[in-house]
């Protein structure tokens, strides 16, 4: 996308998304909006001028932020300095620890998946020392000959 477009789809965003933008004009400034900055042709050299908009407005554009942020800093597409690949599903992403196996979203299936697991084995346990130590009350509580559902054999 060449800067001019890029400028073009800012000054949309702006009369769009801004809260401070109305009838190309900055409320809190009281003056015309300086969102584009005349001067400057191109977008690294300090085209946007408002603060209000690159920190508030256009991170909800993820696109047009993106590429806003790259020529800003001119590390062309902004990719992270270390990536890695999902052992799940092969797709790269920036690991947000040394140990991070998944990407985000197979992060949260796999998440799902070992807490059923791990809830499966909790309920299997639990049913078996349930099972065990009613044997061992039943076993406990009956004298030979009696009832073991009787507690008192007074007859």
């Amino acid at each position: 996308m060449k800067d001019k477009s890029i400028i073009r789809s800012c000054k949309a965003l702006a009369e769009r998304a801004c809260a401070n933008f109305s009838n190309r004009y900055c409320l809190p400034e009281d003056r015309a909006c300086h969102l584009i900055n005349a001067r400057y042709p191109d977008i690294h050299d300090g085209a946007i001028d408002c603060d209000y908009f690159i920190t508030a407005v256009l991170p909800s554009d993820k696109a047009l932020h993106r590429l806003v942020l790259s020529r800003l800093f001119d590390a062309g597409e902004c990719t992270p300095a270390y990536t890695c690949a999902c052992v799940r599903c092969g797709q790269r992403y920036a690991p947000a620890s040394p140990r991070q196996k998944y990407c985000a979203s197979c992060g949260a299936v796999m998440r799902q998946q070992r807490n059923r697991e791990k809830q499966r084995r909790h309920r299997e346990r639990k049913r078996q020392e349930g099972s065990a130590a009613s044997n061992t009350m039943i076993a406990k509580e009956t004298k030979p000959g009696g009832d073991p559902y009787r507690k008192h054999q007074n007859g």
